[in-house]
């Protein structure tokens, strides 16, 4: 319930996903994630997720993320870029406290930030 409640203050009051605003969201095969996936996909966002392994890319694509970045095996700023084609920057949610800084891709997609 805490997750589905997290999810909901962040891409509701935190920052309220518009139609068409980019999210990407790290963890995105996690409890947390899978919920800001489908959120954002309810109000209208389009969704970048990011997992670790292609086993994980499954359930990501099943709550309906337009994208999948695998980390270990890409960059994960230069992905983001390329999948939204430049344009519009992304909001960008971690769904772990496991994973580091984002800082060096935060800087190509400066919209937002939580």
């Amino acid at each position: 319930m805490n997750q589905g409640f997290l999810a909901y203050v962040f891409t509701h009051f935190v920052y309220p996903v518009k139609p068409g605003d980019w999210c990407l969201i790290q963890a995105a095969a996690g409890g947390v994630g899978l919920l800001l996936c489908q959120m954002a996909k309810i109000r209208g966002g389009r969704v970048i997720g990011v997992t670790s392994t292609e086993e994980k890319t499954k359930f990501v694509r099943e709550a309906r993320a337009d994208e999948v970045i695998i980390s270990t095996q890409a960059d994960i700023a230069k992905e983001a870029r390329r999948m939204k084609k430049g344009g519009e920057s992304a909001l960008s949610l971690t769904a772990s406290a496991r994973i580091p800084s984002t800082r060096t891709w935060i800087v190509s997609l400066p919209r937002a930030t939580w």
